[in-house]
């Protein structure tokens, strides 16, 4: 009888890809919202391998651009936890202005 050979896995989760780029869940959203990759939706959202691999050749074409895109999203993340805790003032949200 013939060995069956497992394929190799070539679609990842947004948490995975999270993992293999080495960055947040929260930076492969912005990534995604931002257009710089195109999930395929298998009924979940999910990138290939060739998406995560066009990816990584772009950045070094485009890294600062991603760089910016990151830490602008890094912000935006940070003030949505403090605005949990109840620490972010009205001044810094810009309400009456």
């Amino acid at each position: 009888m013939a060995e069956i050979t497992r394929l190799p896995q070539r679609v990842y989760d947004l948490n995975e890809t999270a993992r293999i780029l080495d960055i947040s869940y929260h930076s492969i959203r912005a990534l995604i919202d931002n257009g710089a990759i195109r999930p395929v939706y298998l009924p979940k959202e999910k990138v290939t391998d060739v998406e995560i691999d066009k990816f990584i050749r772009t950045l070094t074409e485009d890294g600062q651009k991603y760089r910016e895109l990151l830490s602008a999203n890094n912000k935006r993340v940070s003030g949505a936890e403090k605005s949990k805790k109840g620490l972010v003032n009205i001044s810094e949200i810009g309400v009456g202005t």
